[in-house]
């Protein structure tokens, strides 16, 4: 099964959440990076997706 992490699943994100599972994919709920983390690596779009992404294998969802 395919699987995607995401913030914010029951707001911003719910709906994109939704359409994932439609199209049969798995979506884990992320928790958002510590702020010193945030603060190391940068804040942007891609910084964040990366970050989700890496979550879910690495059990951190």
């Amino acid at each position: 099964m395919r699987q995607a992490g995401a913030e914010g699943t029951g707001s911003y994100g719910a709906g994109p959440a939704r359409h994932l599972a439609d199209g049969g994919i798995e979506v884990i709920e992320v928790n958002r990076p510590d702020r010193a983390a945030r603060r190391r690596s940068g804040k942007t779009d891609a910084v964040d997706a990366e970050a989700a992404a890496r979550a879910v294998p690495g059990g951190r969802g």
